[in-house]
């Protein structure tokens, strides 16, 4: 009948649709991971240059000390 048809239509269209929903989710969750990943990564990375920084300065620091010395 006509309005079985229409409510395969409809499911058909609705399983599609949640088809493209759990893709898009699934993507989702997929760059969120890999933006807590690189995230993690930019964290270590300017822990590590502020330490070369540090280091730096207090590098800096002891070269004045030994030109006051010498």
């Amino acid at each position: 009948t006509q309005f079985s048809k229409e409510q395969e239509i409809g499911i058909v269209q609705i399983n599609e649709t949640i088809s493209r929903l759990d893709s898009a989710t699934q993507k989702n969750a997929s760059t969120a991971s890999n933006i807590d990943t690189l995230s993690k990564e930019v964290s270590k990375l300017s822990s590590r240059l502020l330490q070369i920084t540090a280091q730096a300065k207090i590098d800096k620091k002891y070269l004045k000390w030994l030109k006051i010395l010498i």
